[in-house]
């Protein structure tokens, strides 16, 4: 059964979006002329609830209808190992659907066994809506999907609901802080123990100090929070863009010939990486902050201390996420290729890319074409692995893969909920060798 015919409860909302779409185009038609070109507050107004609606109507959408699940063969394998003696060894950390659309946090072996879990339930950590934009909030399961986490050496968990809250959890499921600052995508753990988040300043009303920019406006930060759950640090990516003199790269959503004025999401950060001291660099220093812009095609890499752009590369890709720096000034990067298919054909399949920072060539480093190939519109990760070996997670399928590094499959898992379907999968990583089962053995005793 499809997502989509078990979310009745959500349609008469749906429904009624629609309807209020369709009033406002009548609306607008009406005084469009009139209003038009002398951007009088009956024009403004519409705009701005035009927009508005748009924003909670996509996100009501993308939540309820196809990102949670996708149909799958019946007959296929949940598990297919083809080389074991060429996989890189360790439990694996996956975040998902359950079938019942609640999330689900995971550790398994690579034959699927579980070995620990944690429920994060968004109304049991957080109960009302807080301080969160209405636009965002879901009345039922998930409420907000995790998408990004983290293991720490004590074996807490940092995870965050999607573009609302950024939480640590323990390994007996306590939560042992919670923030309410629209934390999204993805978590990174720097080797000097701090965490590094996408978080968000969401403008409801008119932004102030955001040249050419009008509400609703997601204003993108790059955040620094303590294991404490103190936020230490917060730089707009606006601001960094506009410092470095890249205007060109704040309004490439702008369609008009007069102005560049743009609104809503216009940059989509999705990652944070930090330049680690044990890599050797003739470009980036330890502390280097790398992220990833979406919505315009773009990675940067910021010194850390002046916020200058070390490096940029915008277009080689499409629809990026989680860049991760490599050895010898090197860049991959999960590229989703998010184009829709011509007739007759399949999806363009995604891939891993890799960047030569000095060169700027780009080389492929997956199959595309074989059992190795993958595709997910959004989201997606993956994980260089210490035998060369890299793991790959397409979230809109469900799967987990191991790809040799000459681009062939080694092992592949699917997140089966049910006969026939996957759940979604948003991160896998593969956790290192101290976090065994006897580990986590020892963890759930401790709960007991």
């Amino acid at each position: 059964m499809r997502n989509s015919e078990k979310i009745k409860p959500e349609s008469s909302r749906l429904i009624s979006l629609v309807s209020a779409a369709l009033i406002l185009l009548i609306v607008s038609f009406g005084f469009g002329m009139h209003s038009g070109h002398s951007h009088n507050s009956v024009y403004d107004l519409i705009l701005s609830l035009k927009k508005t609606l748009e924003l909670t109507y996509r996100h009501v959408m993308n939540v309820r209808d196809e990102i949670l699940f996708s149909d799958v063969d019946a007959n296929e394998p949940a598990i297919t190992t083809i080389f074991p003696d060429r996989l890189n060894a360790g439990l694996i950390l996956l975040a998902g659907m359950d079938a019942k659309s609640r999330n689900t946090i995971r550790v398994v072996t690579r034959d699927g066994t579980l070995v620990h879990d944690w429920q994060p339930d968004w109304f049991e950590i957080w109960g009302d809506r807080g301080a969160f934009p209405d636009s965002r909030w879901i009345g039922s399961q998930p409420g907000s999907f995790v998408h990004g986490i983290e293991m720490l050496p004590s074996g807490d968990i940092v995870f965050n609901f999607e573009h609302l809250s950024t939480v640590r959890m323990d390994p007996c499921g306590e939560v042992v802080w919670k923030l309410e600052n629209l934390g999204h995508h993805s978590v990174h753990l720097a080797e000097d123990g701090m965490l590094w988040v996408p978080a968000e300043t969401y403008y409801e009303q008119e932004p102030t100090g955001q040249r050419n920019h009008e509400a609703p406006l997601r204003s993108w930060t790059l955040q620094k929070i303590s294991p404490a759950g103190e936020i230490l640090e917060t730089l707009d990516v606006i601001d960094i863009l506009e410092m470095n003199d890249l205007h060109g790269l704040l309004f490439l959503s702008s369609l008009e010939n007069d102005e560049t004025v743009v609104s809503g999401d216009t940059l989509h950060l999705n990652d944070i990486d930090i330049f680690p001291a044990a890599l050797q660099s003739e470009i980036f220093s330890p502390g280097d902050i790398m992220f990833s812009l979406r919505n315009i095609n773009t990675v940067i890499v910021i010194d850390a201390e002046t916020h200058q752009v070390k490096f940029r590369a915008t277009g080689q890709f499409l629809r990026q996420h989680d860049p991760d720096f490599a050895p010898g000034d090197r860049i991959s990067l999960f590229d989703n290729r998010t184009m829709l298919p011509a007739r007759g054909q399949a999806w363009t399949a995604s891939r891993i890319l890799e960047l030569d920072t000095r060169s700027g060539e780009a080389t492929v480093i997956s199959d595309i074409d074989g059992d190795a190939a993958f595709s997910t519109a959004i989201m997606g990760t993956h994980q260089r692995l210490e035998n060369g070996n890299i793991l790959v997670v397409s979230a809109r399928e469900g799967r987990i893969l191991e790809i040799l590094r000459d681009g062939s499959l080694a092992w592949e898992f699917q997140h089966r909920v049910d006969e026939g379907r996957n759940g979604l999968v948003t991160i896998g990583t593969l956790l290192p060798p101290e976090m065994d089962e006897a580990f986590f053995a020892g963890l759930a005793a401790a709960c007991d």
